[in-house]
């Protein structure tokens, strides 16, 4: 009888640390589930971060954009035919515009 009691009492602590041990396990896999979920939480913040990063970039690429900001700011005009010239009248001193007919050449 005494050898059936030690083998059921072992196998009643087996069973027990078993418990204990699966209770903890159940512990540190809640643990890591709420991890995973922050870091989820995280990755779609950043996403839609980028989303917004993305979007004001493109708008502020815009070429309208660009150019309102820089006539506002920075004076700065569309450059019309007659502001062209060639080099060689640039080196002279002469500021004769190249007519737009004649494609930049003299």
């Amino acid at each position: 009888m005494s050898r059936a009691l030690s083998g059921t009492l072992i196998l009643a602590g087996l069973a027990g640390g078993l418990a204990i041990g699966l209770f903890f396990l159940k512990h540190e896999v809640k643990e890591r589930e709420n991890l995973l979920r922050k870091i989820n939480h995280q990755i779609e913040k950043t996403e839609q971060t980028i989303h917004v990063l993305n979007a004001e970039w493109s708008y502020r690429n815009d070429p309208a954009q660009l150019r309102a900001l820089s006539e506002k700011f920075l004076n700065m005009r569309v450059v019309t035919a007659d502001q062209i010239t060639t080099l060689d009248a640039f080196a002279k001193g002469g500021s004769t515009a190249v007519a737009a007919s004649t494609g930049g050449r003299p």
